[in-house]
């Protein structure tokens, strides 16, 4: 074959090779940002799990408190809204629900929480010491809202971001709540 045979041969395998390279590297971007995202989505359930676990714990720690209580013959109406809101968490369909749901709880265990603190049953020994493991609790989660919420914002970073928003709306990636107690 001659040289001028062999230029047009050149030219197609040379757009073949370029388009084959813009394929490749088009795929590196798209496999990349769905794992970043996969890793994101992944760290905020992780965080969310953790809130979770302090959850239980001062629903248990209410629960125990309000148990002695009422041995002793003392009501808190407050308990009731919890009990509700606390019925509203359990219930949540969606994850992003569960997360408004759980502020819902929250806000009622921190009226109950009140409640508590201001009743005389809590000057017996037991309940004081319930108590004050319930102010730990409550500290504790607060930690762990905090570290939620800077997954959050990170995750929504990655999804303000292009090429990764292109990928999350292409592959269902979806916003998530931030887990803020109201200033009431």
């Amino acid at each position: 074959m001659e040289e001028a045979d062999r230029r047009p041969l050149l030219k197609v395998l040379g757009g073949i090779s370029f388009v084959l390279v813009l394929v490749a590297a088009v795929t590196v971007v798209i496999i990349v940002s769905f794992n970043a995202l996969i890793t994101r989505e992944e760290a905020v359930r992780d965080a969310w799990e953790r809130v979770q676990a302090v959850q239980d714990q001062r629903q248990d720690l209410l629960a125990d408190v309000l148990f002695d209580l009422a041995d002793r013959g003392s009501y808190l109406p407050a308990a009731d809204e919890w009990r509700r809101a606390q019925a509203g968490v359990d219930t949540a369909p969606t994850f992003n629900e569960e997360v408004y749901a759980q502020l819902v709880a929250d806000e009622a265990a921190a009226r109950l929480a009140s409640a508590i603190r201001g009743s005389a049953a809590i000057e017996n020994g037991e309940i004081r010491h319930l108590v004050d493991q319930l102010a730990d609790a409550v500290g504790h989660l607060a930690i762990e809202r905090r570290q939620y919420n800077e997954e959050v914002g990170i995750y929504r970073h990655y999804l303000s971001r292009i090429p990764t928003r292109w990928v999350a709306r292409a592959f269902g990636f979806a916003d998530v709540p931030e887990y803020r107690i109201s200033d009431k």
